[in-house]
């Protein structure tokens, strides 16, 4: 009957070996358009939100970007596996504070795969500036972006199984990074590049936003931005990313005056850019500023983000 039917097909997807597929992404970075560009997949799984939003007492919170936070991974796949399609050979996950915990991850899923995303970071400032922490100041997203980049790299050196992927590239050359992707996943099948995605709370073709973000910066944030980067080459260097020159001296100036008018910020002179390091220094109550011992590695700041 159609008990015993259900029963053997339950028993065959039990049997079937699946992928978990986690993408490894900061916000703002283009991991929406990579989910549901792999999701033109016939044979991926998906969740109904991100899975953050479906365990909040386990993954949600203040501390979410906490790298020593604790989760009960196990828990967590337990209530994922009631979402996940098991008739589908690929299951996927995007959660953006995955990246901080993926060597957990790769312990609690079997047969686990990643993609390790990463975004030019003046349109990722802009981005997280302007959606969802406009009351943030650029030095922090940026520090915020150095610390998710070293994690990243991290992820890189250290996972058994990560295809790295610019958002650059993707979106410049969606067929060729696809290619990549078809190749990383056995059995993925082919993906559609040229299907309309869900961007920016418009439907519209794989598009670079990169330029029309990174244009909404005054040149005073892109200072305040490369003022953090500049001390870090090595992290935005290990992708390919270069810093902008706003090209205008009259902002610097400005800038320079705004940042010796700062009630934290003691006085000196107009050419003192170790401005910047006191003002860091006198942060230290926060978790955005820490440093490893090497001076090389920012660990991530607890940030709100809705």
């Amino acid at each position: 009957g159609n008990g015993g039917q259900y029963g053997e097909i339950l028993l065959n997807n039990l049997k079937m070996k699946h992928l978990h597929l986690f993408i490894l992404s900061p916000p703002s970075s283009g991991s929406t358009l990579l989910h549901d560009l792999i999701a033109t997949s016939g044979n991926m799984s998906a969740l109904p939100k991100e899975g953050k939003d479906l365990a909040p007492g386990l993954l949600r919170g203040n501390d979410r970007w906490n790298p020593d936070r604790t989760v009960n991974w196990a828990e967590v796949r337990r209530i994922w596996n009631r979402y996940w399609d098991f008739t589908k050979p690929v299951l996927i996950e995007k959660s953006p504070p995955h990246l901080l915990h993926a060597s957990h991850i790769q312990k609690a899923f079997p047969d686990t795969r990643f993609i390790g995303l990463i975004r030019h970071p003046y349109a990722f400032c802009e981005g997280l500036h302007r959606r969802h922490l406009p009351h943030t100041s650029f030095f922090s997203l940026a520090r915020f972006w150095l610390s998710l980049a070293s994690f990243q790299i991290r992820n890189k050196d250290s996972l058994d199984r990560i295809l790295m992927v610019r958002y650059e590239d993707l979106v410049e050359n969606p067929e060729g990074e696809t290619a990549r992707i078809s190749d990383f996943i056995p059995g993925i099948g082919p993906l559609d590049t040229g299907a309309c995605f869900r961007i920016k709370e418009r439907n519209q073709p794989i598009s670079d936003l990169n330029e029309s973000q990174i244009a909404r910066l005054s040149d005073a944030r892109i200072l305040q931005i490369n003022a953090v980067l500049e001390r870090y080459p090595h992290l935005w260097k290990e992708f390919g990313y270069e810093l902008r020159d706003p090209g205008s001296f009259a902002a610097k100036r400005v800038f320079m005056k705004a940042v010796s008018r700062l009630p934290f910020q003691r006085p000196c002179g107009p050419t003192r850019w170790v401005n910047l390091k006191t003002i860091e220094d006198r942060r230290k109550s926060s978790p955005v500023n820490r440093i490893d011992k090497a001076g090389e590695t920012y660990s991530p700041p607890v940030v709100k983000m809705s």
